[in-house]
């Protein structure tokens, strides 16, 4: 998908997060807002690009150390990321991260 409205649900009900030292998710991902992008990447669009138009809740930095560990943390036992989807789950709004426009 290259926009949250894509994929046939309001955008506001749209929800990314990811970790800043997640390393999986600073892989390259395709740009449909850049033409002069490296063209088709394997991860697609960035779903936490505000651009995307969907909302963004809050993660932990995490570590950076061993390598991989902070994209294993979005659902350790009471996380900031396990706490924001499950209130996003109950239709809340997250406790931190962008709140819905």
């Amino acid at each position: 998908m290259d926009h949250a409205a894509d994929l046939n649900i309001p955008p506001e009900n749209v929800w990314a997060g990811k970790s800043r030292n997640d390393l999986v998710a600073s892989l390259p991902t395709r740009s449909v807002y850049n033409p002069w992008s490296w063209g088709e990447r394997p991860f697609g669009v960035d779903p936490t690009d505000s651009r995307f138009g969907g909302q963004q809740f809050g993660v932990q930095d995490g570590s950076k150390w061993p390598p991989f560990a902070a994209h294993s943390l979005y659902w350790d036992e009471n996380s900031e990321s396990l706490k924001n989807m499950a209130l996003i789950v109950n239709g809340e709004y997250p406790m931190s991260g962008t709140e819905p426009q």
